[in-house]
């Protein structure tokens, strides 16, 4: 199946050009030959249906003429589990595009890439756990998964468990419905190494939090490597419990930043490759340029202009690019107020902003309160007393004593300059 599968994609370049090629042929995959029946994989049920309205009968005359017989086509979302001699071994629950040879390597992320191929080649020692933090779209999944694929490859029979706390926790719920609580422990149970991305998701969810504080507990004594992904430093994670927390940062903590120009131009300039597709250097500059702080955003926006080029049969410039990606573009002009402040942060503390608009002196509200008055002087051309008046009539005294407060502080603690970087970066949002 394999020689006929590299055959049809050979003969296909004859009846579709290059960017329908890209990126609805080659994408596929054969699960099965069988008589007069070939079966398709594709990645997704939008895939399958395009394939089938648009593209199936030219693939069966294609297939007709290479097996010189009529052969029906069937697609499917099913994963095709062939591989080509040599090819290197995937692991089959992780994405597999998702390895460290695809991974671009950047100032903004060297050091987590660096960690995690540490983690490969020591597991269970120095960096256990591993945490990597960052905000969405930046490469976390990627490289948690790289990890996995490449732990696969180098280690024989090795259990590996990738496991997004979101699932974790529906899990749970479904274990403590059905009684099948012994069932779900035992999947942890002989876990080589636990990959859990995103552990955001059981904050303030106790039982939870007990469930996994056993766990980790009990994978760490053996000596398991744990690898964990967050969207934020362990200490700005609200409603966690503080034993897991510490537990975050009993081995190496390591952040991805947005990518640099350079990065971005080279994370563009390697998927087009990918799609053996070639871009302007204009239009890939202005891609790199405006879509600079989410890699997952920067390759949607890539996928759509590749796509819009290959089902309109339109050469792509700089003007079309525009266009296309409108809806991806930051809007012109954008103004930060007072009020999108206090949104961004009460959504960090999980707050209402009627909390730091009163008088109440609870710490949580009493630090979100000097935040969001030392951003709204940063922010904005208010004088002391309008930034005293948006949050319940504070005077002047008050609003300066906040700025300075807050200015110490980032100053002196690391952890808290990170919470207010992650407030700024959420007023882009708003």
């Amino acid at each position: 199946m394999i020689e006929l599968w590299k055959k049809f994609l050979e003969q296909s370049k004859n009846f579709f050009d290059s960017s329908t090629f890209d990126i609805w042929i080659e994408p596929m995959g054969i699960l099965s030959y069988e008589e007069d029946t070939i079966k398709l994989s594709t990645p997704n049920d939008f895939f399958r249906d395009w394939i089938n309205e648009n593209y199936l009968t030219t693939i069966e005359g294609i297939f007709s003429s290479l097996l010189e017989k009529p052969v029906k086509v069937i697609v499917s979302t099913e994963k095709s589990n062939i591989k080509e001699p040599g090819e290197k071994k995937l692991h089959p629950s992780l994405i597999s595009r998702y390895t460290f040879e695809n991974f671009i390597t950047g100032p903004s992320n060297e050091f987590a890439h660096a960690a995690s191929n540490a983690v490969v080649n020591n597991l269970g020692n120095q960096y256990n756990p591993l945490l990597i933090y960052s905000n969405v779209g930046l490469g976390k999944t990627h490289l948690i998964m790289a990890i996995g694929h490449a732990v696969y490859q180098k280690y024989e029979g090795i259990n590996i468990l990738y496991c997004p706390s979101q699932k974790f926790v529906n899990d749970f719920i479904s274990a403590i419905r059905f009684q099948r609580m012994n069932e779900f422990r035992e999947r942890f149970k002989n876990v080589d190494i636990l990959l859990l991305d995103d552990v955001q998701f059981i904050a303030g969810k106790e039982a939870n939090q007990e469930e996994f504080f056993t766990i980790f507990n009990n994978l760490y004594e053996k000596k398991k490597q744990i690898v964990i992904t967050s969207d934020k430093y362990p200490k700005l994670i609200q409603n966690i419990d503080d034993r897991l927390r510490n537990r975050f940062e009993w081995g190496l903590v390591v952040d991805i930043q947005p990518p640099e120009y350079e990065t971005r131009v080279a994370i563009i300039k390697s998927k087009t490759a990918y799609h053996n597709v070639t871009l302007p250097d204009e239009i890939i500059h202005f891609i790199a340029t405006n879509i600079n702080k989410n890699i997952r955003e920067m390759e949607g926006a890539l996928t759509k202009l590749l796509a819009y080029s290959s089902l309109t049969k339109k050469k792509l410039n700089l003007n079309l690019t525009k266009e296309i990606l409108a809806d991806h573009l930051p809007k012109e002009n954008h103004v930060i107020t007072v009020e999108s402040i206090q949104k961004a942060t009460c959504d960090c503390f999980q707050l209402k902003i009627s909390d730091i608009k009163s008088q109440k002196k609870l710490k949580k509200i009493s630090i979100a309160r000097h935040i969001a008055i030392y951003l709204s002087r940063k922010y904005t051309e208010l004088s002391l007393n309008e930034i005293g008046n948006k949050f319940g009539g504070k005077d002047h005294s008050t609003v300066i004593h906040s700025i300075n407060k807050v200015s110490k502080k980032i100053e002196e603690d690391e952890s808290f300059k990170k919470q207010v970087e992650y407030i700024e970066n959420l007023l882009k949002k708003y």
